[in-house]
């Protein structure tokens, strides 16, 4: 009778695995498929994610009133000019198109941003502090997510891990 008892434990014990795999996408499915977003730019275009895919990709989630993300974005600028192959987006969250328009021209900063308005995407990031740095490998997975500034050398270290 344990022999059975075990056996119909360890039974359970598989089915749970197996279900719970099959549930949570644990078939290979890439993070950025995941993460997915479709966001605004500054000039109303539409930008999704998941047409990126097999480049790396850099996203750094902000506010216009944080002072170590306009840091961070001075280090965006320069990264993108020095890594033209890799794709940077700087999300900001919860401002106002015609404000955070204003903030980067005068600023003159030349990469992508996009509008998470309603913080939706913020939160699938689950975005707890700003700046928050992600960074997807070629293959869509994410490597890094964590919120803080990043001097621009910690930044260029974390890219051409990828590269």
């Amino acid at each position: 009778m344990p022999k059975t008892n075990n056996l119909k434990a360890a039974l359970a014990v598989l089915f749970l695995i197996v279900f719970t795999a099959a549930v949570t996408g644990c078939g290979g499915e890439k993070e950025v498929d995941q993460y997915d977003f479709t966001l605004p730019g500054l000039e109303g275009e539409e930008v999704t994610l998941s047409s990126y895919t097999g480049k790396v990709i850099l996203i750094k989630f902000w506010t216009t009133a944080c002072i170590y993300c306009l840091e961070d974005l001075v280090r965006l600028e320069a990264l993108q000019k020095d890594y033209p192959g890799i794709e940077i987006f700087a999300i900001n969250i919860g401002g106002q198109r015609e404000a955070v328009k204003s903030f980067v021209e005068s600023a003159g900063f030349t990469f992508p941003v996009l509008l998470d308005e309603d913080g939706e995407v913020a939160g699938k990031y689950r975005v707890l502090g700003v700046p928050t740095t992600v960074l997807f490998d070629k293959e869509g997975n994410i490597v890094y997510n964590k919120p803080g500034a990043l001097p621009l050398k910690s930044m260029k270290e974390l890219l051409e891990s990828e590269l």
